[in-house]
């Protein structure tokens, strides 16, 4: 993920994010906090979520597998950007 606005250069972190397209669920990982997204979108073009508290949002384009990861705080928006991959189920 980069953070624009905090880390001009390319930060690596891992964001793990699994969904389910039939069951419209999506959650992500990062490091040891985990995230529900309960207000699901998902389409041909791309998977959204926003958490219950709407603090939090995901959107990922699916051709291009972009990925933008915001966090709303009480006066900032903090927007991060990456790329996901695929990975294989274990």
């Amino acid at each position: 993920m980069t953070d624009t606005e905090a880390h001009p250069g390319t930060e690596k972190r891992p964001i793990v994010i699994v969904f389910d397209e039939d069951a419209k669920t999506l959650t992500a990982k990062e490091g040891a906090n985990g995230y529900d997204f309960n207000k699901v979108s998902i389409s041909n073009v791309s998977i959204n979520g926003i958490d219950d508290n709407d603090n939090m949002s995901v959107g990922i384009d699916r051709s291009s597998l972009g990925i933008v990861w915001q966090q709303y705080g009480s006066d900032k928006v903090t927007t991060e950007y990456g790329r996901c991959h695929s990975a294989s189920p274990k």
